[in-house]
């Protein structure tokens, strides 16, 4: 489905996902792989780190949509044919749009709920940007985008993050860069623009899936995202040749020569 140019709030997250737009997570595949990458996707929808994401988010920003969203794996022996029979049973009874999670990932989802709550910086940003997985599409240089905010509320774009690492300043400000998460904002913060809204600030709740479950919550100015505009710009036009031509190349077919990186030169000048 190729939705039209507007805002939609309260569309369930597997009908956002199956609009043929530009997400941020195509874009930043095109940009560090290249378009057959994009096109293809990188992330795998079922894997236990995105349930357990897919897990915190709904206990975070949809708690009354825990119960029914969120299904516990039981816990059996599917070696053993009581075991497999209540395995399948379990998965028969899964119904769209449900996320299913183990035990443990239920004990680390409450605990980080828990965490969350106990915060007056991450409520403070969650009763601000009260609109919840508020999806908007709108057409940015010429390509249809989509952008899905975990909240947003009078010019604040939320994204909540969890993280298997630390959620120190250090830490996670050096993910903002290695990963894209920058380019994600700016890219959000232009589609909401073209759609009429209000866009200016940015902030991340970001949550340790291992204890002690620390939380922290940081924000990243409009000027500095406005820097990534020509990156986004220059990767929307590259999309648009593709959707254009109708081809999706991967990395190029050549002899690549290799160059010794900035850190690496710097570690040889200082030995």
């Amino acid at each position: 489905m190729r939705p039209a140019p507007g805002c939609y709030p309260n569309v369930p997250a597997d009908q956002y996902h199956a609009w043929e737009a530009c997400s941020s997570t195509a874009l930043r595949a095109l940009m560090r792989s290249s378009p057959a990458h994009a096109k293809v996707g990188l992330l795998d929808s079922d894997s236990p780190s995105l349930r357990l994401g897919t897990a915190v988010h709904t206990s975070i920003l949809e708690p009354h949509r825990f119960a029914s969203d969120i299904r516990v794996e039981p816990k059996v022996d599917r070696r053993t044919k009581e075991g497999k029979a209540l395995w399948e049973s379990f998965e028969m009874s899964m119904m769209p749009g449900q996320t299913r999670i183990s035990e443990d990932q239920l004990i680390v989802a409450k605990a980080i709920q828990d965490t969350v709550w106990s915060s007056k910086a991450a409520c403070g940003l969650l009763d601000e940007a009260a609109h919840r997985e508020y999806s908007v599409v709108a057409e940015v240089e010429g390509v249809l985008c989509k952008a899905r905010c975990d909240g947003y509320g009078g010019g604040l774009i939320l994204d909540v993050k969890t993280t298997s690492a630390l959620a120190s300043r250090d830490e996670f400000q050096a993910t903002v860069f290695r990963y894209g998460y920058a380019v994600q904002a700016q890219l959000y913060r232009m589609v909401l623009n073209r759609a009429g809204l209000k866009a200016d600030r940015f902030a991340w709740i970001v949550c340790e899936t291992n204890a002690p479950h620390g939380v922290a919550c940081y924000s990243i100015d409009a000027s500095l995202l406005d820097s990534f505009e020509p990156l986004v710009v220059s990767a929307l036009h590259r999309w648009a040749d593709c959707e254009h031509t109708q081809s999706w190349p991967g990395y190029p077919d050549e002899v690549v020569g290799l160059e010794i990186p900035s850190w690496m030169a710097r570690q040889l000048e200082v030995t």
